[in-house]
């Protein structure tokens, strides 16, 4: 039963939790948290831990998620388990082994910390249902918190600036692996979080960090403006293609009623000599 229970947890680790991507996430949170002492033993330390956490989270995370997946990605292995409680108890002994481990390396302060994100985690799956963008944002919040968790005591700036730049970024890459929509907001985010990823260093270094923010910021408005002129994949999902799917004047209509709608390509005039007065 054990050796069986075992076997799923790392059948579901080889499928979501690959090391060759987490892996780096862990060095960046400990490099985050420990700076310049992320190469020392504590700092080694930190990053094995910041592994565990990221493991606790993300399992939790597919738990929840269960019944989304069975729709949206049927091919991962909790949506298509009928018996999730090896899963279960393992979110449990890894969240107890893990704020034990805080409390060992940074203090019980730290431990209390990670039980209240815990906490505060489980109510948010419980009130809110829904999927996307708030949702997403809220949920990448633990990284800045796991930032602060693995820090040395006190938090200084530059670990508070640094879990800035985490969140952001992840927020960033968390926006281009899903791929804009084109609805107005989803630019603008990700210019927001670019912009923090610049701007959290004068947190630390004022002179340093402010020669690059007005570039950027020129740099991320023409990107912002480049993705909302490209049409979505689907009509309607764009400002600019709901425009080109406005009513048309009277005569117009009448004749680009005989094309159907999918078959209209946006910039080509519909009005071809019709065999019909």
């Amino acid at each position: 039963m054990l050796t069986s229970s075992l076997e799923s947890v790392g059948a579901w680790r080889a499928q979501r939790l690959p090391l060759a991507r987490f892996a780096p996430l862990a060095l960046m949170l400990a490099w985050a948290a420990c700076g310049d002492a992320a190469a020392s033993a504590r700092g080694f330390a930190a990053a094995l831990l910041a592994l565990s956490l990221v493991a606790q989270y993300r399992l939790w995370d597919d738990l929840v998620d269960r019944a989304v997946d069975r729709g949206a990605h049927p091919q991962r292995l909790l949506a298509a388990c009928t018996q999730p409680g090896p899963f279960v108890h393992a979110v449990v002994v890894l969240a107890i082994g893990n704020t034990l481990a805080l409390g060992l390396l940074r203090g019980w302060p730290s431990a209390l910390g990670a039980a209240l994100l815990s906490a505060s985690l489980a109510l948010w799956y419980r009130r809110h249902r829904a999927r996307g963008l708030v949702h997403a944002h809220v949920l990448l919040l633990k990284y800045p918190a796991l930032v602060v968790l693995l820090a040395p005591a006190p938090i200084g700036p530059s670990a508070l600036a640094a879990a800035l730049v985490v969140y952001a970024a992840l927020c960033a890459f968390e926006l281009l692996d899903a791929g804009f929509e084109c609805t107005g907001a989803e630019p603008i985010v990700f210019a927001a979080h670019a912009f923090a990823i610049a701007a959290a260093p004068l947190m630390v270094r004022p002179g340093v960090a402010a020669i690059g923010i007005g570039s950027l910021c020129l740099a991320l408005t023409a990107f912002a403006r480049r993705v909302c002129r490209t049409p979505g994949p689907y009509p309607g999902t764009c400002p600019h293609q709901r425009a080109l799917n406005a009513p048309l004047p009277l005569r117009e209509r009448s004749r680009d009623a005989r094309i159907p709608t999918c078959a209209r390509e946006p910039g080509v005039s519909s009005l071809a000599p019709s065999p019909f007065p």
